[in-house]
């Protein structure tokens, strides 16, 4: 049957880091979505909860797990995706992930990292549907101050460290990747105040288009005309 369109939607609605392809068959038709793609930032409930429920509901065909040595929660999460014959693959620095509709490459953390959850988060940079996109999962400070020794990119679409907290997208770190729209994922009224309002005025300051799950719900971006 010929396909109508393809549409790529990136979501990071505190359930992980989820690469969502969804194909729009013939109009008289329901929309059919499948998850081929699905990468956890680091073992934090608020990142792998949700794709621990779609994994038990043998939703996802692919699943990228930090190359870091496995605590209880991931042994976890790699049974019940072996069960439900999802295919595991491992992340760390240097490695890639390839799709028609793009590529992003691993920055953070080093294969076998020994820091701590938040800053050991994946960090993956790349161009994606004809953006250029910098997905930062949880790191702060230490780990931003180790991604500005990398070959960070300008951005078309940041997707901001750690719910907009404090101590993330430092001054030093918006100079270099400059983004054009920046996504905070957060919880609405979250007890941990996230978005910080220090970091709304630092993003302001470069003029980026902010989107917050907390006000807007998923964050959908269509494939660009020109991309």
């Amino acid at each position: 049957m010929e396909e109508k369109q393809y549409v790529t939607e990136w979501a990071n609605e505190n359930l992980g880091l989820t690469l969502k392809i969804t194909k729009m068959l013939h109009e008289e038709q329901t929309p059919y979505q499948k998850i081929q793609i699905a990468v956890i930032s680091h073992m934090d409930i608020d990142h792998y909860s949700g794709i621990k429920e779609l994994l038990e509901m043998g939703k996802i065909k692919y699943l990228g797990l930090p190359e870091i040595p496995k605590d209880e929660t991931m042994k976890k999460i790699i049974g019940i995706a072996k069960k439900r014959g999802t295919t595991i693959f491992y992340l760390s620095r240097g490695r890639q992930i390839t799709t028609k509709d793009g590529s992003l490459k691993v920055l953070h953390p080093q294969k076998n990292s020994q820091m701590e959850k938040n800053a050991a988060s994946l960090v993956m940079q790349g161009k994606i549907l004809g953006y250029r996109v910098l997905l930062t999962g949880d790191v702060e400070k230490e780990g931003e101050e180790e991604l500005l020794l990398e070959e960070l990119e300008r951005a078309d679409i940041l997707k901001a460290a750690h719910h907009g907290s404090k101590n993330s997208t430092s001054n030093e770190f918006l100079q270099k990747v400059q983004p054009k729209q920046t996504v905070i994922s957060c919880g609405k009224q979250n007890r941990y105040g996230h978005p910080h309002l220090e970091t709304i005025h630092r993003l302001q300051t470069y003029h980026t288009k902010i989107y917050r799950t907390d006000r807007s719900g998923a964050i959908i971006f269509f494939k660009r005309r020109d991309g």
